[in-house]
């Protein structure tokens, strides 16, 4: 899965690049084509990807749902969980005084918190244009209608 998301970062990285590069209006028709067909391509592989991951996210349901409906398989798979929980635990307390270790728990820490930032922010950006639309909107609309009170035509 992991593998999955980080194609697919890639191809989307690669593909951001690209049209930064592209946008320029002097390029000659045989690049552009070119480029075309890799977008064309990306978007094929994107869609693959896309069903990859659908396909996964159905297998694990089923499993899940396989383990719930069955008594055995439910008390092996809470024994693992218990197990994993407990294995956790005595890594922290192991890991506790190692510095890279902690450094980079940090620094995961830093980098989710920074990724939520950003996300915040775009949310309200995102927020704050779409109320200035419906503002620029409303103003059209009261205009339109204040021109049809008046006779006009639109």
């Amino acid at each position: 899965m992991k593998k999955f998301l980080i194609l697919t970062i890639l191809i989307l990285t690669t593909q951001n690049g690209l049209n930064a590069q592209f946008k320029k209006e002097n390029i000659s028709p045989s690049i552009r084509e070119k480029y075309e067909q890799m977008m064309k391509e990306n978007i094929q592989i994107r869609e693959k990807l896309r069903e990859v991951i659908e396909t996964h996210k159905r297998i694990k349901e089923i499993e899940k749902e396989t383990i719930n409906n069955d008594p055995e398989l439910k008390k092996i798979n809470d024994q693992l969980n218990f197990l994993k929980m407990e294995m956790e635990k005595k890594i922290q307390e192991k890991l506790k005084d190692n510095q890279e270790y902690q450094e980079l728990k940090r620094k995961i820490e830093e980098i989710h918190e920074k990724i939520k930032k950003e996300m915040e922010e775009r949310r309200e950006k995102m927020k704050k244009e779409m109320e200035e639309r419906k503002e620029k909107l409303e103003k059209n609309i009261k205009e339109r209608i204040e021109k049809m009170k008046g006779g006009e035509k639109i």
